[in-house]
């Protein structure tokens, strides 16, 4: 196989440099730390969907190249195609390409911690939810554990249900408090 089949499809990766606000900065490390997006998937994120590109030229044309004494030096990877585009957008649009980058980061940061804080409040009304189905589960097995033997199998299976739910209330509860992912697969 030659080494052009095994790049086909495959953008290639290049490098920009930009200084990016305290905000801007502290956006990336979210993205990359909290979401675990790397660079590059940012910019594709946001160029893929013109919905988001049109929101961040209007967040990027509201604010200024604010630094406050406190400026971020970074050096990030982008595809290529996704390099000439933002060349392509601040140019056409009078935006520096540093303010650009910022309002990226800082609009996909608050997005996605806003998408993450939604999913947060609906899954801790299934908590509760849950917790009490939980706690009417074990009435349940205690009540049918009176007149069933010991090693009946429907009191087995149902264990395993008990236990099940249990894992998944725990998980619940690992996700909102670390914001782990919830493993569907889990038992």
């Amino acid at each position: 196989m030659e080494i052009s089949e095994l790049l086909k499809g495959k953008e290639l990766d290049t490098r920009t440099t930009c200084t990016l606000t305290e905000e801007g900065h502290k956006a990336l490390t979210c993205l990359m730390k909290e979401f675990g997006i790397t660079q590059k998937k940012i910019f594709a994120a946001v160029f893929n969907q013109k919905s988001a590109v049109e929101t961040v030229l209007t967040l990027a044309k509201q604010t200024t190249d604010n630094f406050n004494g406190r400026e971020f030096r970074k050096s990030l990877v982008i595809g290529k195609k996704d390099l000439v585009f933002l060349n392509r957008i601040c140019k056409e649009n009078e935006i520096s390409r540093d303010r650009m980058i910022d309002s990226i980061m800082r609009f996909l940061a608050a997005v996605l911690e806003n998408d993450q804080e939604s999913r947060f409040k609906k899954h801790r009304k299934v908590l509760v939810r849950f917790t009490q189905l939980s706690q009417e589960l074990v009435d349940v097995e205690k009540e049918i554990s009176g007149y069933l033997l010991q090693d009946d199998p429907i009191l087995e299976r149902y264990g395993k249900v008990v236990v099940v739910l249990g894992n998944l209330i725990s998980a619940i509860e690992e996700e909102i408090a670390t914001g782990a992912v919830i493993d569907p697969d889990g038992i």
